[in-house]
C-alpha cells in the first residue's frame, strides 16, 4: 500500500467515527456547548487553568483558537477576566461555578474521576458511588454531583 492510500483509509476511518461520536455536534449533553468547549472548560476546573497560554500549553492547541473560545465563554458568562496581582500583563480566568451549576440545574452530573484526585471533587460537592476500579490502568471512583 503506498502512502497516498494510508493517508486516505486513515482519513476515512478518522470520518466515519468522529460521525459515528457526534464529536462535531454542535451541542453536547443538552448545552450549547461543543466538544472542544465542553473540554477545555473541563482541563480549566480540573487542572487549575487560569490563562490562555497555560490552556494551550497543556491541550497542546494553538493559542489564538483557545482566544476565540474563551471570548466566547467570557460573552456567555461562564469566566470572568481578573487581572494578575503579580503581572499586570496577565490576565486570569476564573470559572463562575456559580453559572456551570445554575446551567446544570435540576441534573445530576456523573463522572468516572481517578481516585488520587477524589478529594478535589468532593471540594465542589461530588460524592464517591461504589468501589475504585481499574481504568486504563490507573484506579478510578464513580462520582456524581447531585444538582436535582
Amino acid at each position: 500500500m503506498d502512502q497516498y492510500n494510508a493517508i486516505t483509509l486513515i482519513r476515512q476511518f478518522n470520518r466515519k467515527y468522529t460521525q459515528y461520536l457526534g464529536v462535531f455536534d454542535k451541542e453536547i449533553f443538552n448545552t450549547d456547548l461543543t466538544w472542544s468547549e465542553a473540554r477545555i472548560l473541563l482541563e480549566m476546573q480540573l487542572n487549575d487553568l487560569e490563562t490562555v497560554t497555560s490552556i494551550a500549553h497543556f491541550l497542546k492547541v494553538d493559542k489564538a483558537y483557545i482566544s476565540r473560545i474563551i471570548k466566547k465563554f467570557k460573552k456567555q458568562g461562564l469566566i470572568e477576566l481578573v487581572q494578575d496581582k503579580t503581572d499586570g500583563r496577565k490576565q486570569l480566568m476564573h470559572q463562575i461555578s456559580e453559572t456551570l451549576t445554575a446551567r446544570f440545574k435540576d441534573q445530576s452530573v456523573h463522572i468516572i474521576a481517578q481516585t488520587d484526585v477524589q478529594g478535589f471533587y468532593e471540594k465542589w460537592g461530588y460524592i464517591a458511588v461504589g468501589e475504585p476500579y481499574i481504568h486504563n490502568q490507573t484506579p478510578h471512583i464513580d462520582m456524581i454531583l447531585d444538582n436535582v
